[in-house]
């Protein structure tokens, strides 16, 4: 599964060469919207927008965490869940500024409604921070191909499929 990007053709390039993989790719049981990359390593976190998706049915969460109240719980619980994945999948930054990094917003002791994580009556969604990696502007693709095929999924995989008793 490499969605067709050519990335030893990345490597090396300069950092705004990310662009060219804005767009929706598929994995196995969700999708990656990547609808905006940071134009530097450097960035701060907020200026990317990767989002995850899910559909309720493949996520595999009962009915019950669905009402209005349980969903603030569901979603302080993914939240966490995804953000625990992140430290245990990504070995964190790898180059300059904030490459090689996968996270979400810190959740905070209290249980809230967070807004890294959306939950509707079709999809659970995450929004998380994906920092390209890059040696000072330039591309390192075999640390990208790693994080967006090897590590991604297990973190996504991990924190928004439910694991249920059977």
């Amino acid at each position: 599964m490499g969605f067709g990007i050519n990335y030893k053709g990345l490597d090396g390039k300069d950092f705004a060469a990310y662009q060219s993989l804005k767009g929706t790719y598929a994995y196995n049981c969700f999708q990656l919207h990547i609808d905006q990359i940071p134009q530097d390593p450097y960035a701060p976190p907020g200026t990317g927008i990767f989002r995850v998706r899910v559909s309720r049915a493949e996520a595999g969460f009962p009915d019950a965490f669905f009402s209005p109240i349980r969903r603030v719980a569901l979603r302080d619980y993914l939240a966490r869940q995804f953000h625990s994945a992140c430290k245990r999948f990504c070995p964190g930054r790898r180059g300059t500024g904030n490459s090689g990094v996968i996270t979400l917003a810190t959740p905070g002791q209290e249980i809230l409604g967070r807004t890294s994580i959306h939950v509707d009556e079709e999809n659970i969604e995450a929004r998380l921070f994906l920092g390209l990696p890059a040696s000072g502007r330039r591309i390192n693709a075999e640390i990208a191909q790693a994080m967006l095929l090897q590590e991604f999924p297990r973190i996504a995989e991990s924190a928004l499929i439910a694991v249920l008793p059977t």
